[in-house]
């Protein structure tokens, strides 16, 4: 059941990727400003306040989304014996995931699809990849530990 939960969340979390990905530049433009703004708005960091710019939030927006598409992948493929196994294939379709967003692009109004911006994502999925499999890892280590309790 999990795994068709996550199956589901996961086509969903493409669709809304999908979405963001086709708005055109202006507006995309206009919805990194506005989160830079909040960011100023609420911040108590000086130095948040004058660094923090719409490029440093577009990329973020890019890893979180990638992110949260890697820990989904992971728990659509895991089935609870290779870890290592998942992660690979988890990896692999967010990566592929990542150049078809970039590939989309080129046809939105005023987007360039960059590899670097593959890059990007990819680091966000890796990180949620790694987070993901360390919990599960780490879960797997205390009920060995219970067992032999």
């Amino acid at each position: 059941m999990r795994k068709k939960i996550c199956i589901l969340l996961a086509i969903l979390w493409m669709g809304f990727i999908f979405y963001m990905s086709h708005q055109p530049a202006k507006i995309s433009s206009v919805q990194s400003d506005n989160v830079v703004h909040i960011i100023k708005k609420v911040s108590k960091s000086e130095e948040i306040k004058n660094n923090i710019n719409s490029f440093i939030v577009r990329k973020g927006a890019h890893m979180f989304l990638f992110c949260v598409l890697g820990i989904l992948f992971f728990g659509s493929v895991y089935n609870g014996d290779n870890i290592l196994k998942s992660v690979f294939i988890a990896l692999l379709l967010a990566f592929l995931y990542a150049c078809s967003d970039e590939y989309h692009q080129t046809f939105v109004v005023g987007r360039t699809g960059q590899f670097n911006d593959v890059l990007i994502d990819f680091s966000g999925a890796f990180i949620g990849v790694l987070i993901v499999s360390l919990i599960v890892k780490l879960n797997i280590f205390k009920k060995k530990i219970q067992i032999t309790k």
